[in-house]
Formats: C-alpha cells, structure tokens, sequence
C-alpha cells in the first residue's frame, strides 16, 4: 500500500517548494494530498513560513526560521516531530528536547574517518560562509550541492571562489552543480564538478557535456589535520563561534567497491618545474651554463 503524505494547503507553498519537491521524490507525486482536515487548529500569519504534514499518523513540521528559540510554540504542541533551522538546545524548554530535530547548514557528520558538513549553493556567495564556521568546528571536507547558472566570466569567478574557500578553511571541498541537460531558456548550467584540497584542484567535470559524469578523487585528510595543527591563525578564529554551536550527527562511510587511488604526487616536490632531476651535478652544469652565457 502506497504512503500518502498529507500537507497543510495554508502554508506558503512557494517557500515551501523546495521540501515539497522532496517529498514528491520520496514518496511519488500522486501520493502527496494537499488537505486542511489533518490541520484543524493551525495558524498562519504573514511571517510564518513553516510547513505542516503528516505522514502515517505522524505529524512534522519544518521550521526555516533562522531564530535559536522556538517562535510559533503551538506548532510545536501540535506537532510530534519539529525540525528547526538554527538549533541551539540550551535555549529549547526541556519538555520539547525529545520532538526537535535540527535541519539546516549548522551541522556536523562524523564518520570513523573523517568529518564533513554541506553547505547549499549561495552558501559559499556569503559574505560569512556555513562552511567557515563548520570548519573551525572540525569538518575537514565540505560538500556544496549547487543549482549554479552560467555568466559571462563566472566560472572563472566560481573556481577562484571555490580555491579561496577550501585554503581559508583548511579544508576539501567537494562542489557539483546542475547538468548541461537541466538548462531551460532562462538559465544555463554548464554541470560543474570540482574537487579541491587546500586551495588546490584536484579533479573537474568537463564543462557543457551532455554525458553524465563522475568525477573521482581523493583528499589527504591527515595531512589537512597536520595543516591546522600548525596554522596559529586558525587555532585563534575558533574564539570567533561564540555560541553557534553545530550539532555532531554519527554516521557511517560505505564504501562499496575496491578503493583504487588516482591522485598522482610529484617525486621532486622541492624541485622546480623544468630543471634537471637526476642529481646536484646536472643543477650545478646549469648555473655554470647560465654563468658563461651572462
């Protein structure tokens, strides 16, 4: 038998768009039903862009107001699950711990190997990014799922941006943006995919392809822990989160087929591009040569 997902028709339903659409995927377009009945008791006003549902009996609501307290405590009382954009349980009433669960950028997955945090699109536009304080809180990779259009000079613009944030953060950053194929008369997406490490590009999509891509590397987390060990500047911005603590989410990396490495590292890494390799005598035959041509 097929879940029907009852949604609240009072709710803004263009804010709202984004977590219906997910739904939709989730549980199929025609199991979504759209009914006041499940809904008696429930308020709107102008600033209220909370979304009610049900599901199985269960009622949730979504909360994007970026307010550490509770604003609309009746939703609250009616509902058995609330997600809260900008959680902060020390100012959550004790009798509500158990019904919130934070949504939104302030948060923190830990795996056995790593830890990362997800930004989304304009995230990394701002003039304080989530993934800066993310960062300074213990992430080592971010993730940004983007709907980023093409201009004119932008992806040089967006490649610099990316280079900037994951050096400032100390960080990977893992960035993919919509296909060539999603492209309307409006818009154009040119299906960016980027990987970097520490300011460093490690692997990109091919630009425009009509093809789906994977792109694959793979970042050196230990050597960014090593990093951040001995970048001071770092180690003092952490005074700068006050008290927008992230809330820690456990969870588990699968991998599901044989690890295989592509990252190729330079054997000379001290050397300069172009020079002679072999050994001190080929470097010094070259000053000489440089000497008597002078």
């Amino acid at each position: 038998m097929n879940t029907k997902v009852y949604i609240d028709p009072a709710c803004n339903i263009l804010y709202a768009s984004f977590y219906i659409k997910g739904l939709r995927k989730l549980y199929g377009y025609k199991n979504i039903i759209f009914s006041s009945k499940p809904f008696k008791g429930l308020h709107y006003d102008n600033e209220n862009f909370l979304l009610a549902f049900v599901i199985n009996d269960k009622k949730y609501i979504i909360d994007p107001a970026d307010f550490n307290t509770l604003q609309y405590l009746d939703f609250v009382e009616w509902a058995d699950l609330y997600g809260k954009v900008n959680y902060n349980i020390n100012n959550i009433p004790q009798k509500y711990i158990d019904k919130i669960i934070p949504i939104g950028a302030n948060l923190i997955f830990e795996t056995s190997d790593t830890t990362f945090g997800v930004e989304i699109c304009e995230d990394l536009w701002a003039t304080i990014p989530p993934s800066s304080s993310l960062a300074l809180q213990g992430a080592e990779i971010i993730f940004n799922m983007s709907a980023d259009n093409e201009g004119i000079g932008k992806n040089n613009y967006l490649c610099s941006l990316i280079s900037q944030q994951s050096a400032r953060c100390i960080a990977g950053y893992v960035f993919s943006s919509c296909g060539f194929g999603e492209s309307t008369t409006d818009v154009v997406f040119a299906g960016n995919g980027f990987i970097y490490e520490n300011g460093s590009l490690l692997a990109h999509s091919e630009r425009f392809s009509m093809k789906e891509q994977l792109i694959i590397s793979e970042i050196d987390v230990e050597r960014i822990r090593a990093e951040r060990r001995i970048n001071t500047t770092f180690a003092a911005n952490q005074a700068n989160l006050g008290d927008k603590k992230a809330v820690s989410i456990a969870t588990e990396f699968v991998n599901s087929k044989e690890l295989t490495l592509t990252r190729k590292f330079n054997s000379h890494p001290f050397v300069p591009q172009g020079w002679p390799s072999s050994g001190p005598a080929d470097i010094s035959a070259r000053f000489r040569r440089k000497a008597h041509s002078r």
